[in-house]
């Protein structure tokens, strides 16, 4: 749990290194910020982050749609686990879930994602949509 700490610490106070944050690491941060914030909270945390660390870097790869995507898919499994797990157990199987079950992919083609405007302001998927509170049927 520690190196999640540093992790998402990393992340907020924007120390983390572009080189090393990959897939794994920005589903550990977003997992993390939608277990500690409300929803609409975490999704500008995150937002914010993200662009924060593309700009420091002279990076333009910001994807609304993604992001927003992630935050609703995380916050929804989240929803799903058992109250007493500690956020240890929560963020492993958020994560797990998310590595093995590719949401994103299920909900979106890649003509979709690829759609400049996607990258500006959140679209509905055209895969699948989701379910009345969110969650993804995976």
């Amino acid at each position: 749990m520690q190196e999640v700490t540093r992790l998402v610490a990393a992340f907020d106070d924007g120390s983390v290194a572009l080189d090393g944050f990959h897939h794994r690491q920005h589903l550990i941060v977003a997992a993390h910020t939608a277990a500690m914030r409300p929803p609409e909270t975490a999704l500008e945390h995150v937002r914010r982050g993200l662009r924060a660390l593309l700009a420091r870097h002279g990076k333009d790869g910001y994807h609304e749609t993604v992001t927003a995507f992630w935050m609703r898919a995380l916050h929804a499994r989240l929803l799903l686990q058992p109250g007493g797990w500690s956020l240890e157990q929560r963020l492993g199987d958020a994560v797990a879930w998310a590595e093995s079950t590719r949401p994103l992919e299920s909900h979106y083609s890649r003509e979709r994602l690829a759609d400049p405007a996607a990258r500006q302001t959140f679209v509905e998927p055209d895969l699948q949509p989701f379910g009345a509170h969110g969650e993804t049927e995976k």
